[in-house]
């Protein structure tokens, strides 16, 4: 390799770890109305090396809803109670028949919807969905009968 090439090779490395879309670690923790919690741990490292982001509500102690960016966290049964496995592979989450969930976060806020079933769209069970909306500050539960909880939410890092 020549030296010019060996400079444009160590220039890109910079650039090519910020495209890589790896953030810093935070934390997010969400006060409902109705007194419950929710705390999301985002670009939390896993131990396969993946980052992933995660959700822990008051309400529901044995669930800790885990994922990589814009892939799923599959569970050990519908509630999410023991998480067995990540992947960003849509075949591998598809066929998985417990509970799943997905989860993205980005400048703007942070979703996470949860699904039981196998197969895609119809075949799925919506189970829940929490959304948080980064300027205001606002987030919301979304339970499957429709019925939602308010938040307010305060990011430390």
């Amino acid at each position: 390799m020549n030296k010019m090439s060996l400079i444009c090779v160590i220039a890109a490395i910079p650039i090519y770890a910020s495209a890589s879309g790896q953030k810093d670690e935070e934390t997010v923790f969400c006060q409902g109305v109705d007194d419950s919690t929710i705390v999301l741990e985002l670009w939390k490292p896993s131990k396969s090396g993946v980052a992933q982001h995660c959700l822990q509500a008051s309400f529901s102690a044995e669930m800790m809803a885990c994922a990589p960016h814009g892939g799923w966290g599959l569970g050990s049964d519908n509630d999410m109670t023991e998480l067995v496995g990540l992947t960003n592979d849509w075949n591998t989450a598809h066929n998985h028949e417990a509970g799943k969930v997905i989860a993205s976060a980005g400048k703007r806020g942070v979703h996470f919807i949860a699904h039981a079933g196998k197969g895609i769209a119809s075949n799925l069970i919506y189970r829940w969905k929490f959304a948080f909306e980064r300027s205001s500050g606002r987030a919301t539960w979304y339970e499957n009968d429709g019925s939602k909880i308010a938040y307010y939410c305060e990011v430390s890092r």
